[in-house]
């Protein structure tokens, strides 16, 4: 929903860095900053021995909440239970606001972003020839469950974990799934002395044996960037309004598994409509339980590209696009899609995500066609313990 892509950080116009969580005068009051979901922040004056109930309380007042809504407290990508004392928090770590319908996942999934294990692995990519590989990225499902302690509800995420190996997950819902926040590349940049990514590439594995419904991943700008609202002079195209809408800065690029020629398209301005991709991407049982690839790339330039890799070598077609997503500072959103959903037995199945961002432009031993790179993903294979013995024996 749209209130799950609101993410609670500062707005890139404003010059000052977040506000620490406190201060603490001389007569032993404590004065905390929160950062609110839209951005701006409240501050509020607590005593020794205050709770985190306490606090969320007193920014209540300040801030009232909708109707059947609950403002949550989250520091250190950490959802804060109600008896903590504010006095344990760590002061030099920001505090959020987030609002939620007193769902766990749904608080977490506001402030996904924050995980500190995205820009620790963002961070640790090394430049060659320039361009960074990094990845798979974690699986959002385990990222969910590192932060909130428990399993995300499946109820909220529409995922689970796919019993055969790899990672994989399971979507099943009508309005798209988050895989993979907006990130920012600061950390990356800074580390191989850059101040901008000319383009990224995102690369999943997705197979379904659904028929006649377009599947694949939203890629949605993120919010503090600037240029994603410039569609000016660019054409509007979708062919069921599906997973894009003109208020959202994003493109919905959807394939059909097991139809002739594949007719995948893009949706959104400057987007595209059905092209046969001259193979048959073959479904997830036909093909033996194996995963075509999506490479997504796009550019700080509004110049995207989409690749289909097929399951079987030598499948390999792709079109560009353009559509502002990336201003080489902030990697979009990606969101798992499959029109009309689906509660019965054939879900989208999902790989995690790999990312490749080209430093400098024109950078030696750069691969820009995907058909350069890489051969078709394997079969994942059931992990032990689940699923029956014949699923699993068609895999050797």
């Amino acid at each position: 929903s749209s209130e799950q892509l609101s993410l609670p950080v500062h707005r890139e116009s404003c010059p000052a860095p977040l506000p620490t969580m406190a201060s603490v005068p001389a007569e032993g009051a404590r004065t905390l900053s929160v950062t609110m979901f839209n951005g701006t922040t409240v501050e509020v004056k607590l005593f020794a021995g205050a709770t985190v109930r306490d606090l969320r309380a007193e920014v209540a007042k300040q801030r009232p909440p909708p109707e059947h809504k609950e403002l949550r407290l989250v520091h250190n990508a950490q959802v804060l239970q109600d008896d903590v004392e504010v006095d344990g928090l760590d002061a030099s770590l920001p505090l959020f606001a987030v609002l939620s319908q007193d769902s766990r996942t749904e608080v977490l999934l506001k402030v996904v972003s924050e995980y500190a294990g995205y820009d620790d692995l963002l961070t640790a990519g090394k430049a060659v020839d320039g361009v960074v590989a990094v990845g798979p990225m974690p699986s959002i499902f385990d990222v969910l469950q590192e932060m909130g302690g428990k399993a995300p509800d499946e109820e909220v995420t529409k995922l689970r974990r796919s019993p055969w190996s790899g990672g994989l997950l399971e979507f099943r819902g009508s309005e798209g799934s988050l895989l993979l926040p907006s990130l920012e590349l600061t950390g990356l940049l800074a580390a191989n002395g850059a101040s901008k990514a000319q383009r990224a590439t995102l690369s999943i594995g997705v197979n379904s044996d659904q028929f006649n419904r377009g599947l694949g991943v939203v890629l949605e700008a993120s919010p503090l960037m600037e240029a994603s609202a410039a569609t000016e002079g660019l054409p509007w195209y979708t062919y069921c309004d599906l997973g894009v809408s003109k208020d959202k800065p994003g493109s919905a690029v959807k394939f059909h598994p097991g139809m002739h020629g594949g007719q995948l398209r893009v949706e959104g301005f400057g987007g595209f409509q059905n092209q046969s991709v001259g193979f048959t991407p073959e479904s997830w049982s036909r093909s033996g339980r194996k995963l075509h690839t999506l490479e997504v790339t796009v550019g700080a330039d509004g110049t995207n590209e989409v690749c289909l890799r097929g399951a079987e070598d030598g499948q390999v077609w792709r079109k560009a696009w353009s559509r502002a997503l990336f201003d080489g500072q902030r990697l979009p959103a990606v969101y798992a899609w499959l029109d009309l959903g689906d509660t019965a037995e054939n879900p989208l199945i999902v790989s995690p995500i790999s990312l490749s961002l080209v430093m400098a432009q024109g950078a030696a031993g750069v691969k820009r066609s995907c058909s350069d790179v890489g051969g078709p993903p394997g079969r994942p294979r059931r992990e032990s313990g689940g699923g029956d013995a014949s699923a699993s024996a068609a895999l050797d």
